[in-house]
């Protein structure tokens, strides 16, 4: 940080010269520091009269007339004292680091609430889960017809620390891979090729101008079928939105989370997944060539608490890469796909109703009949062994099921009969399957500041 020059004064400079400097630097007062930057103490135009009424000269050092008994300010001292102090007339209050070199310097029209520490930005994202209208909103599909997809967003995120750097360094560490990676500056990172490119992707577009650390955690793995590659790239776009004078939107933001995955990363997919994770809550989108309109419901408490008490999501321990699939499912426009997306497009018009009117039991009916509808889309949605633990869940206590995402992996969606939990239950142990109990998330990405000091090094 660039130190007014008009503030400081070397203790070896006569005090002839500190005299000018305090008359044109309008503050009266001086730091006075050492060759090595080092703070020995104050001096303010008292100092030097009472030095002047002692028998010392102009000519002499300053160092005869310095304040050593001087107030300072360390990375640990509250805002709560400078500001005290300044209210006190304390001119010019130093700001050192544990060697006493001088950092910065706090005056009554320079002290900023945040200047003394680096802020850390943090954000989260939620993942989804999809209640209807998965497969039909693709791009290519929505040249040709409307469509609609229900989904709502749940407690688990993907979760971005950002930390800026004072040199130009790019540094990423990845909890889920367990693997960090270090880079010279932003041209190398974007001219290399590995498990990062999904990140770069999003970089790409964002184009920073300064170097950054960025801290990346889940509480899923990307393949879960609950839009994990989605929700990490709205955290990443959401830490650095809060740098920007001008922020992006909320459909801004989902707007380039698609841009980045489906676009520059070239990952085949939906519509859905960037607007339920950046917006949050229970989602009714509706989809066409020309626009993407995002319908926020507010679902009444009592279906959200028996959803929340009745879902339960099962690991089929296969993790689908989604862009395969959605690669693979392609169809091109017939008479047969577009009644097919109908299909979907009235299923999830029909749900939204049942949902709003909480009618457990015919949302339960539609879930069960747009997995059927989902899989006419395309034969390699579903594998045999899904088909048979939603069967055999069906069997067991659960009214309806559905597979979570594109397909062939990731977690099968169970809302559990309340008459029968035991015997669902009893199920999932016996067949040691691993499963998750969910709650919703109403706010999607969120982003906020702290003070902590930077976590990567």
């Amino acid at each position: 940080m660039k130190i007014n020059s008009k503030l400081i004064i070397k203790q070896n400079s006569k005090i002839a010269t500190a005299l000018k400097k305090i008359e044109n630097n309008e503050q009266g007062a001086l730091i006075v520091i050492d060759n090595n930057n080092i703070v020995i103490g104050t001096l303010t135009d008292g100092d030097i009269r009472r030095c002047l009424i002692d028998g010392f000269k102009t000519s002499d050092l300053v160092i005869q007339a310095v304040n050593k008994n001087f107030i300072y300010a360390t990375s640990k001292t509250t805002r709560d004292f400078i500001l005290k102090a300044l209210d006190m007339n304390k001119r010019l209050i130093p700001l050192i680091d544990n060697k006493k070199r001088l950092l910065d310097i706090y005056s009554k029209n320079n002290f900023i609430i945040d200047k003394k520490t680096k802020f850390t930005i943090h954000s989260r994202a939620p993942g989804r889960i999809s209640f209807s209208g998965g497969g039909s909103d693709m791009t290519q599909y929505l040249f040709e017809n409307k469509t609609a997809v229900l989904n709502a967003t749940i407690n688990m995120y993907s979760n971005c620390i950002l930390n800026i750097r004072d040199d130009k360094k790019i540094i990423i560490y990845s909890f889920n891979l367990n693997k960090i990676i270090s880079f010279k500056d932003i041209n190398k990172f974007l001219n290399a090729d590995d498990e990062f490119n999904l990140i770069r992707a999003a970089i790409k577009i964002i184009e920073p101008d300064f170097g950054f650390e960025l801290n990346l955690f889940s509480d899923f793995n990307i393949g879960s079928g609950l839009a994990g590659s989605t929700a990490l790239l709205a955290s990443i776009f959401g830490c650095f939105n809060d740098l920007r004078d001008y922020q992006w939107s909320k459909y801004e933001l989902s707007e380039l989370c698609f841009q980045a995955e489906r676009i520059v990363f070239k990952q085949k997919g939906g519509w859905q997944d960037q607007y339920a994770t950046v917006f949050g809550g229970f989602n009714f989108i509706e989809l066409s060539k020309q626009k993407n309109i995002v319908n926020q419901l507010k679902i009444p408490k009592q279906m959200r608490d028996q959803l929340e008490t009745y879902i339960s999501l099962v690991d089929t321990k296969r993790v689908h890469n989604s862009g395969n699939i959605h690669k693979s499912n392609f169809r091109k426009p017939s008479e047969k796909l577009n009644k097919d997306i109908a299909n979907l497009y009235s299923n999830a018009y029909e749900m939204k109703d049942y949902l709003s009117k909480m009618d457990f039991i015919n949302f339960n009916d539609q879930i069960n009949k747009n997995w059927l509808f989902k899989k006419t889309i395309s034969n390699k949605v579903s594998l045999k062994k899904i088909d048979n633990i939603i069967k055999e869940g069906l069997k067991n206590g659960a009214l309806s099921s559905k597979l979570l995402g594109s397909g062939q992996g990731g977690f099968i969606f169970f809302i559990i009969n309340p008459s029968k939990i035991k015997q669902f239950s009893d199920w999932i142990k016996k067949n040691k399957f691993n499963h998750i109990k969910i709650k919703f998330d109403d706010f999607g990405l969120s982003v906020w500041r702290s003070n902590e000091k930077s976590i990567l090094y």
